[in-house]
């Protein structure tokens, strides 16, 4: 049968099997069909916010092997100095069977490590100078590529639908800078309405990298979450100096007087 079945649960009721399994089937169908072709990486949340030499990782979604994570509270994560990248990681666990229970466990870890890293899924990095203070705020898009004292989310791993994509915290950087930048050019207006428009879920690889190749005339290419990174502050540098498009075009036409 098309459509759905909800279980109702009313005072008197007696609660069957029959119940619980509708609403855990309701429930997991959602999630894969919602997701279905997603890579593994953050959905949502997760945002990073510094204060004083604590670190917090907020909740948040994630998807791995198939699996939804949950982080249902903020994680608290103490920050020392250290000469090295620092990279904050989600851990997953073994899946068992336990009293009745699938339990899939998760942790949030703090690293040197670079290479070798199993089942992790990074969030951010920094590199923290002795007597330094760490910040998670930006005086800019270019800024949230500054190696020390700055939580870096250029590596963080975000699902995307199709492969892995770059951090929607980074796009969203990039829309703000853009729309108080202002904005003449029509592929940067679609292009900004579509990161609005993605609520807490970050855009496929494959779009990014479309606005990249059409803005920057460029050919399409596979590119590093750097090299995307690096071509949307190329577009925020240019700023207003783009060429006038549009309306903007059509007024300087207008103006043009012609001599016999």
């Amino acid at each position: 049968m098309a459509g759905y079945k909800i279980p109702i649960f009313e005072k008197g009721m007696v609660l069957t099997d029959e119940m619980l399994e509708s609403l855990k089937a309701y429930l997991a169908d959602w999630s894969r069909l919602e997701y279905a072709g997603y890579s593994d990486g953050i959905l949502s949340g997760c945002r990073v916010t510094v204060s004083g030499n604590m670190l917090y990782v907020g909740k948040g979604i994630v998807l791995y092997k198939g699996r939804m994570y949950l982080l249902a509270a903020d994680t608290p994560l103490a920050v020392e100095p250290c000469d090295a990248w620092q990279k904050v990681i989600l851990r997953m666990g073994s899946v068992c069977r336990t009293g009745g229970f699938e339990l899939g466990e998760l942790w949030i870890e703090m690293t040197t490590e670079t290479d070798g890293l199993l089942n992790c899924l990074e969030i951010c990095r920094f590199r923290l100078q002795q007597g330094a203070a760490l910040r998670n705020l930006y005086t800019g898009f270019a800024d949230m590529d500054t190696e020390y004292d700055t939580i870096n989310e250029l590596y963080a791993q975000w699902a995307g639908y199709g492969e892995m994509t770059l951090s929607h915290n980074i796009l969203n950087q990039f829309a703000v800078q853009m729309t108080e930048t202002g904005i003449s050019d029509p592929l940067d207006a679609s292009f900004v309405m579509q990161i609005m428009g993605s609520g807490n879920k970050a855009l496929p690889r494959n779009v990014i990298q479309t606005y990249l190749s059409a803005r920057l005339q460029m050919p399409y290419n596979d590119c590093s979450n750097r090299e995307l990174y690096e071509g949307l502050a190329e577009i925020v540098h240019k700023g207003r100096n783009t060429k006038p498009h549009g309306r903007e075009r059509a007024q300087e036409t207008e103006k043009r007087i012609l001599v016999d």
